[in-house]
Order: C-alpha cells, then sequence, then structure tokens
C-alpha cells in the first residue's frame, strides 16, 4: 500500500463504506477544481485494509499517522496504544456521527410477557435467555454492556449477561423474527437500518426507548496542523456527509431523528471494554 500520508483514513461499518469513500472523492474533485487542492483518502474494505496488524494506526509513529482519522468508538480509539499514539498526534477527537442500536421485539416468542421499554427493562429476569446481541461470545457488541456497567456496575452487567441467550448478525437473524424457527431470542439489538426490516412481519415491533437509542459514536481525529485541514472538516459539515448517513440510519451530528442516550456521549475506555468483554467470557 503507498504510505504516503492520507488526508483522511476511515475505518466504518461495512454498509457505508462504498458510499463514503465516493461521496469524499466527489467533495475532493470539486476541491481541486475549485482550488487546486487535492485530497487523498483511503477507506479500506477490510478493517487495517492490506496492512500488517502491527502496522495499523496502533503501530505508527505520529508521524505516519493520516492527517485525519474517523473511526469507531469502540475499536482502535478504545486501545491504550493508540490512544497514547494518538494524543501525541491529533487534537481532542470530536463526535461527528452516531451507530445506533434499537431493540427489534419477536411478539410471538414474547408471548405474554411485557414489550420492553427501556435498556433498563432487559435486566428483568422475565428475559432471562431471551436476548440476542451482534458477534459472537468471544466478541460481542458491547453497547448495550457497557450501558449496563455505567448505570448498574458490575451487577447490573452480570445480570444482563445471564439475560443474553444468543448472538447473530442481523442479516441471518432478520430471517427468523417472527417465525417458529426463532430460536434465537425474542428481543434483538441491532442497528435501525436492520430493525426497520423487521417492521414488514406483523409479529415484530422495533422499540426506541424515549430517552434515546443506544449509540456508538464515529469519531473524527485531526491533526492540529495539516494542508488540508480545514476542507476535511469541510467535508463533515457538508450535506452530502449528513444525506449519506441518514440514509443508512447513522445520524450525523446535528440529524436529530435519533435522540441518542446521554451516557454514550461519554467515550469508551479500554478498561470499561475489557470488563464487559470479560464479563461475557467468563459466562
Amino acid at each position: 500500500m503507498d504510505k504516503r500520508p492520507y488526508d483522511l483514513w476511515a475505518e466504518v461499518p461495512s454498509p457505508i463504506k462504498t458510499r463514503l469513500r465516493n461521496a469524499f472523492t466527489a467533495y475532493a474533485e470539486e476541491c481541486f477544481q475549485k482550488d487546486g487542492i487535492l485530497l487523498k483518502t483511503y477507506v479500506p474494505a477490510q478493517v487495517g485494509g492490506n496492512m500488517p496488524k502491527e502496522e495499523y494506526l496502533k503501530g505508527m509513529k505520529p508521524e505516519d499517522l493520516p492527517d485525519a482519522c474517523f473511526l469507531m468508538d469502540f475499536g482502535e480509539c478504545s486501545e491504550a496504544t493508540f490512544a497514547a499514539l494518538a494524543e501525541k498526534a491529533y487534537e481532542k477527537p470530536e463526535i461527528r456521527a452516531w451507530f445506533p442500536e434499537v431493540m427489534a421485539v419477536d411478539i410471538r416468542r414474547l408471548g405474554e410477557r411485557k414489550i420492553p421499554e427501556t435498556y433498563d427493562d432487559l435486566l428483568r429476569e422475565e428475559y432471562r435467555g431471551e436476548i440476542c446481541l451482534i458477534g459472537n461470545k468471544k466478541m460481542p457488541d458491547p453497547l448495550a454492556g457497557l450501558y449496563m456497567l455505567r448505570k448498574y456496575g458490575p451487577e447490573g452487567l452480570e445480570a444482563f449477561v445471564q439475560n443474553v441467550a444468543s448472538f447473530a448478525p442481523p442479516s441471518e437473524t432478520l430471517r427468523h423474527v417472527g417465525q417458529l424457527s426463532n430460536i434465537y431470542g425474542s428481543i434483538f439489538l441491532m442497528p435501525p437500518l436492520f430493525a426497520q426490516i423487521c417492521l414488514e412481519k406483523p409479529a415484530a415491533k422495533v422499540v426506541i426507548p424515549r430517552s434515546g437509542a443506544l449509540a456508538e459514536p464515529m469519531l473524527l481525529y485531526q491533526k492540529p496542523v495539516a494542508p488540508a485541514k480545514e476542507k476535511v472538516r469541510g467535508f463533515f459539515d457538508s450535506a452530502a456527509f449528513r444525506e449519506l448517513m441518514a440514509d443508512y440510519q447513522m445520524p450525523a451530528i446535528g440529524d436529530n431523528r435519533f435522540w441518542i442516550e446521554k451516557s454514550c456521549w461519554k467515550l469508551a475506555t479500554e478498561e470499561e471494554l475489557e470488563i464487559v468483554f470479560h464479563a461475557f467470557h467468563k459466562k
């Protein structure tokens, strides 16, 4: 891979990789035509692209890092090695968008039990073995677990973990929600992009708690001094970026279609995520 500095390196969810790459390329062409500024971006199809793991962002030297990074909070950002590196190279990161999750409920399997109205309801014993998360036991989606840890401590996290029955990608569980073949659970935590598909089924309901949706922050890191700093920032302030994110139900800052739960504005730490992952591993 070309190791010359990039103006922007973006590690984002798979559904938006191509659209983001194309949108930034179009924006870069406009900048070149207007001001003669050529912007370079790298949005790898897989995490880290074709770079060896030890070189991927956290293994780089500060001077080797891209001028800007757009990253998920639970990825490189939360690792101590990258955090220390970023502290030397970048300004304080800004939340520019959200990767939210909502509850898709299988009413048929839930039966007479009450439909949960808040994430806090997921601690109830009546939901033991009824919750399905994205990922797997080794690497579960930590979003809801992090919420429980912050609000209720280790005991609350433990109670939530005991209620989790399964892990699977939404593309797999969507086919089973409301069906007799559903062996995953009655409450699925998934991005609204997938949850909205469940609404096509009469035995499904999507719940967005009034207190706000849980969401993983999507962060923009920028070096204090970079030739195209303001141009890169301009992309994340653009209507094209907001519209792109809105199309995939990943709201940019300023898009109020989802009220974000207040605890999510605090960035995750490596220690918090280790506690969450450990709770699932020992189950």
